[in-house]
């Protein structure tokens, strides 16, 4: 009898702790990652708060060959996008593989950034990105800790 209840005992408490951990799935990390761009978005008001949500507190983001810490590439890109107006990505493609906690996406990101400048020139400058994301189960809620983009095609177009 006591080993039938110590039996017991083991099943029910691998099976509750199972239940805890839930299979990561290939539109939870496509979802992440539309996120990331939803909360880059040049006109989100929360963007850095939103990011920081979306990432590892050791996230690196490798852009044009060089490695930041995600508060470094805001720094980085804020003076860029400072005449920017509008921001749209279509991300596609993603080809998904998943492990346990840790999944990882390769896909396609095309992009279009509208800008004003001081001289009331309007641009459109349409970019296409090759990218890659690691997204991990960090405490139970799956977050960005790489992401690499590689810039593939730009294009600008002077609207007026």
């Amino acid at each position: 009898m006591k080993n039938y209840l110590l039996i017991l005992l083991i099943i029910n408490f691998f099976t509750l702790g199972c239940e805890n951990q839930k299979n990561i799935t290939d539109d939870q990390v496509i979802e992440v990652v539309r996120e990331f761009f939803d909360a880059f978005d040049i006109e989100n008001e929360n963007r850095n708060e939103n990011l920081s949500r979306l990432v590892t507190d050791d996230f690196i983001l490798c852009e044009l060959g060089k490695f930041y810490k995600l508060n470094e590439f805001l720094e980085f890109v804020d003076p860029l996008l400072s005449s920017t107006i509008s921001t749209k990505w279509t991300l596609s493609d993603h080809k998904v593989t998943i492990d346990n906690n840790i999944a990882h996406s390769f896909h396609n990101n095309s992009g279009v950034f509208t800008d004003v400048y001081e001289n009331g020139v309007k641009t459109n400058t349409y970019y296409k990105w090759l990218e890659s994301a690691l997204v991990v189960n960090d405490k139970g809620t799956l977050k960005l800790k790489y992401y690499q983009s590689e810039n593939i095609y730009t294009k600008v177009d002077t609207v007026q």
